[in-house]
């Protein structure tokens, strides 16, 4: 009990009084991170376990596949993150999109992002794997660590950042939410577009090829 004894609460969430395996979530932080977003893939399965079994399996996936299972690491190594829901717009991103994805963005309606956020020695640490290094060169935020500390949320918010205190919750949320919206062609035009684009910058980064 000794080593429970050192951990406390926090608001609810683990905070710990003691050194933190620092080195370990900078690693599992990065490594999710270069693990390419694949929207795809985008909440296709019928359970939260499948959602990280599937992306474990293909190691690639959407936003939320990558921080339910970031997340799901992260609790491994005695974390309790808080799951966000982030509404954004594609039309207001800075992102580098070529001109006819551009016009399609325009006509996109509001969609939600994730991100992980940490409470660590009453210090919020909010984390962002979305974005693949490679693709950073397309206006795409890069948010590789070298230390344990806040990175960028991966798109520009267009309203109030929801907060869940589990993945579980988080799933349930959006699942509900994708219920109340339309699921047009344009927006499945949009995603595919979307993708051919960032498999294209990885080709250039000469990315896939170091993969394989």
């Amino acid at each position: 009990m000794q080593q429970e004894n050192e951990r406390y609460l926090n608001n609810g969430r683990l905070s710990f009084k003691e050194s933190l395996p620092v080195d370990k979530i900078v690693e599992v932080f990065n490594q999710t991170l270069n693990l390419p977003v694949d929207f795809s893939k985008n909440h296709r399965t019928s359970s939260l376990e499948d959602e990280i079994r599937l992306f474990r399996e293909v190691q690639s996936g959407a936003c939320s596949a990558k921080h339910y299972y970031l997340g799901r690491q992260l609790e491994n190594l005695g974390l309790a993150p808080l799951y966000l829901t982030i509404p954004f717009y594609w039309q207001k991103q800075p992102f580098e999109y070529p001109s006819s994805l551009k016009q399609l963005s325009l006509q996109m309606p509001l969609q939600f992002h994730a991100a992980l956020l940490v409470m660590l020695e009453n210090r919020p640490i909010q984390l962002d794997a979305t974005w693949d290094e490679p693709l950073s060169v397309a206006g795409f935020p890069n948010n590789k660590l070298t230390c344990l500390m806040t990175v960028s949320i991966g798109v520009v918010p267009a309203g109030e950042i929801i907060t869940h205190s589990s993945a579980q919750e988080r799933w349930q949320y959006i699942l509900e939410l994708k219920q109340q919206m339309s699921h047009s062609s344009l927006v499945t035009q949009f995603y595919g577009q979307l993708n051919e684009w960032l498999q294209e910058i990885r080709v250039q980064s000469g990315f896939l090829a170091n993969r394989q």
